[in-house]
C-alpha cells in the first residue's frame, strides 16, 4: 500500500502503518454481496501532495518521465477539503521546513457561498449541493435561474489569498523554485488565482485524483517485480 498523510499529521505514519499492516476483509452490498479478503505486506506513507509529484513524474509503470521535474527544488500546493498541504521537494527528498499545512480548504469557501446562498435566496443547501451549484455558477429559484458569481468569487479570492500567504511564509516569492504544482479538489477554483501569483505554477490535469494515481504509480515503481504476473 502507498498512502499519504496531510502534511499536519505526518509525524503520526507509524500509527497508519500499524493500522494498514495485516490481514483485512472488505464486504461490499451494491445490489450483490461481494467479500474480499487480502493481506498488506508492506506499507509506504509519505506526505500527501507527493502523490502528485509522483503523478506528474510518472508514468503508468513507475518509470520516471520528467527527468528535469525528478531532480528538481519545486512545490506542490495541494487545496483539499478541510486543508490545504504545501511541500517542498529537493531532488524527490521531503524538505520539512518548507513543508506545511493550514486549516482552510474548499469545506471553509462552501460555508461562506452557502450562507451567502441561504441569506440571499433562501436556499439551505447541504455542502454537495452548494459545489454542484458552484459548478453550474447558477442556482434555480421558483423556476428562474440565478447567477451566483457575484458569491462565489470574493470568496475564493479570500480563500486564495489564505494560501498564498501561507505559501508566502513558506517559500516567498517562490523564485528558487522551479515549478509550483497546484492540485487537489480546489485547484479548479483556486489555480488561476495561485498562478496570478506565481507565474512559474501549474495547474494538474485530473487535480482532484492525481494524487490517488501518483500513489498507484509509485507502488509500481517500488515493488515492481513483486507485481509481475498479478492480476490487477
Amino acid at each position: 500500500v502507498v498512502t499519504g498523510l496531510p502534511v499536519k499529521w505526518y509525524a503520526d505514519r507509524d500509527k497508519l502503518v500499524g493500522q494498514l499492516k495485516g490481514r483485512h476483509f472488505v464486504q461490499r452490498e451494491n445490489g450483490q454481496r461481494a467479500v474480499h479478503r487480502f493481506a498488506v505486506r508492506d506499507v509506504l506513507v509519505v506526505p500527501q501532495p507527493f502523490g502528485s509529484l509522483f503523478d506528474t513524474i510518472l508514468g503508468d509503470e513507475g518509470q520516471i518521465v520528467d527527468e528535469a521535474l525528478a531532480r528538481g527544488r519545486l512545490g506542490v500546493i495541494d487545496v483539499g477539503t478541510f486543508t490545504t498541504d504545501y511541500v517542498l521537494v529537493d531532488g524527490l527528498r521531503y524538505v520539512e521546513r518548507g513543508s506545511g499545512s493550514i486549516a482552510t480548504g474548499m469545506s471553509k469557501a462552501y460555508e461562506l457561498i452557502g450562507r451567502s446562498l441561504l441569506d440571499s435566496f433562501g436556499l439551505d443547501l447541504r455542502m454537495h449541493q452548494v459545489d454542484q451549484a458552484v459548478r453550474r455558477g447558477q442556482v434555480t429559484i421558483f423556476g428562474e435561474v440565478r447567477e451566483i458569481d457575484w458569491i462565489t468569487e470574493p470568496v475564493f479570492d479570500a480563500i486564495a489569498a489564505e494560501v498564498l500567504a501561507q505559501a508566502a511564509t513558506l517559500w516567498g516569492d517562490g523564485r528558487d523554485l522551479e515549478a509550483i504544482l497546484v492540485t487537489g479538489g480546489g485547484a479548479i477554483a483556486l489555480g488561476e488565482r495561485i498562478r496570478e501569483h506565481y507565474r512559474h505554477a501549474s495547474i494538474l490535469d485530473d487535480a482532484a485524483m492525481a494524487n490517488v494515481k501518483g500513489f498507484c504509480k509509485y507502488g509500481q515503481r517500488r515493488w515492481q517485480e513483486s507485481l509481475e504476473g498479478v492480476e490487477p
